[in-house]
Parts: structure tokens; sequence; C-alpha cells
């Protein structure tokens, strides 16, 4: 299977941003398996109370690409090999391939009957940056494709 998902979104009317639920946003189980959740892109730093941490904002131009080769083990069983590919951007100028995390990783899927398909993935990200880990296990349900 090969999918792409490309996006852009910007300001509306007289707005000077692009509303927070309204932005993109890469990493995890259905972009960039091997990253977490919301770990690619744009961050910002917060300082809370107790914590300063770099939380991510969402970018206005997204590429994700994702290969995926499925091999059918029996009627129920299915083992699965991808790569994924994405960048996230909030400018046209700022976009550069460096920027476009990848990964690899290995699935193993069933499929129960009544409920459907269920499998689990594990990422190896191919290029992290120095805080984003080594790798990262994702549940999914349903359909991917």
């Amino acid at each position: 299977s090969l999918r792409s998902r490309n996006g852009f979104v910007d300001e509306y009317g007289g707005s000077q941003y692009v509303p927070l639920q309204d932005r993109f946003f890469l990493g995890g189980t259905s972009t960039v398996r091997g990253y977490e959740n919301r770990d690619i892109g744009p961050k910002a730093y917060e300082v809370t109370k107790n914590r300063h941490d770099d939380i991510a904002v969402g970018g206005s131009i997204r590429f994700v690409t994702n290969l995926e080769l499925k091999y059918k083990l029996s009627d129920m069983l299915r083992l699965y090999t991808f790569l994924d590919s994405g960048g996230l951007w909030d400018d046209f100028s700022e976009i550069s391939l460096g920027d476009t995390k990848h990964s690899l990783g290995l699935g193993f899927g069933v499929d129960i009957p009544g409920m459907g398909p269920m499998r689990v993935d594990y990422g190896f990200p191919i290029n992290p940056d120095s805080d984003q880990g080594s790798g990262r296990l994702h549940l999914l349900t349903g359909l991917r494709f």
C-alpha cells in the first residue's frame, strides 16, 4: 500500500494566525510511526510552575507518505513492514528535505471475528533528533488504508 497525505492551511479573513485545532501535527500511529504522537515539527518552549517543556504547536504545511508491505500468514494473521516519511513546517520558505523524518518498522496483525482487525507496529526512527528516542510501539484497530 502507498499513501500520501499533504496539506496547507492559512489564516482566514483578518486573522493573524491559524488556530491550534486547525494546524497539522506529525508523529504517531497514523502518520510517522516510530515517533511519539505530535513529536515532529515546530515546538514552543513552555514554562509552567514545575516544568519546562517543548510543546508541539503544529504547522501549516504537511507532507506525509507511508509505504507498507503486507504478508498474509493465514486467513486471520498478517505480517507487515513499513517505511514512513513526513515533514511539517510553518512557512513555504522553511521547507527543507533535511527536516523530513523517516521511520522503518514491522507489524503484526490479526483479524478478530466480530471485532475486526487489530495490529501492533513497532517503528524505528531513522533520523531522530536527540530527544526523540529510539523507537515506539503503536496499537491500531480497524483498517489503516
